[in-house]
């Protein structure tokens, strides 16, 4: 009796130990992934932002995110003096996804988010300027 409950035991957590490596595996995105989302904001939906790891960041002016923006995309302004300070602020397990209007401010932006310890920013080579998806103001 000892041993059958020894064994259901250890099955149990075998399975157990199975499934979170399973499950650990198929989250994972390659380097060779990313960099074909992050050719063209028009890829932007093969981001997973209902996944709370990935963010969506628009570096542009608020007057800019006010015309329109990218559904779930944040605001954080690169021009803004205070800019740096933000940056310093945000959570350096998450990924970042960052947009402008044709990609050089978020090209900056990327520098100064990797100057800040953030180790996963990825940046859109191009921006809201060849955008086609839908638009949130």
């Amino acid at each position: 009796m000892g041993n059958k409950l020894g064994l259901t035991i250890a099955l149990g957590v075998g399975l157990f130990f199975t499934s979170c490596q399973t499950n650990q595996v198929e989250q994972v995105i390659t380097v060779d992934e990313i960099q074909q989302i992050i050719v063209s904001l028009n890829n932007v939906d093969l981001v997973d932002l209902s996944d709370r790891s990935n963010i969506l960041i628009d570096v542009r002016t608020p007057e800019e995110y006010a015309e329109g923006h990218v559904p779930g995309a944040i605001n954080l302004n690169v021009k803004d003096d205070n800019f740096s300070k933000n940056v310093a602020e945000l959570d350096s397990t998450k990924n970042y996804y960052i947009y402008c209007r044709s990609g050089v401010r978020a090209k900056s932006a990327e520098a100064i988010m990797l100057e800040n310890n953030l180790k996963s920013v990825h940046t859109f080579q191009d921006g809201m300027l060849t955008y086609k998806g839908q638009i949130e103001k």
